[in-house]
């Protein structure tokens, strides 16, 4: 049997609190927002956080990104924002996005980088395919998942 890949433990410097804070698979996400993960990429996460929750005493006021994955089949951190999907939101994503990569900046390796920043819905999708609102994500780097993540989220 081959070792899985640890990205997430990797990417974290070893004298961030972080890793401690780090679960193996999924288990750092809450059971509801497991379901937000098609059944197929599940697997492929070695380990998690639950950035949210890590960084909420030292950011109390602060927006905060809500999950850090290990993506053992790339190698890499995937970032995942559970959240309410309709064009007003849109603007409080991005603060999200930036504040954490602000927040991430003490805490990863000097070459560590989240890979993709992903937003995923437990309700309806309510942002136009081509909206302004769709493109200002775009700019972001930021993924509308819908739903469910899935492998096609990934790539």
């Amino acid at each position: 049997m081959s070792r899985r890949s640890r990205p997430l433990s990797s990417g974290v410097a070893p004298t961030s609190p972080l890793r401690a804070r780090i679960d193996a698979g999924i288990s750092a996400l809450s059971t509801q927002d497991r379901s937000l993960l098609h059944a197929e990429v599940r697997v492929r996460f070695s380990e998690s956080l639950d950035l949210d929750s890590a960084l909420q005493s030292q950011y109390p006021n602060d927006h905060r990104w809500d999950y850090l994955l290990g993506d053992s089949h790339t190698s890499s951190i995937v970032a995942i924002e559970p959240h309410t999907a309709d064009t007003k939101e849109v603007s409080e994503v991005i603060k999200k996005k930036r504040a954490a990569l602000q927040h991430l900046s003490g805490h990863l390796n000097p070459n560590t980088r989240v890979r993709k920043w992903i937003w995923v819905t437990r309700g309806t999708v309510r942002i136009v395919p081509f909206d302004k609102a769709r493109l200002r994500l775009d700019q972001e780097g930021i993924t509308l998942a819908g739903r469910c993540v899935t492998t096609k989220h990934l790539t």
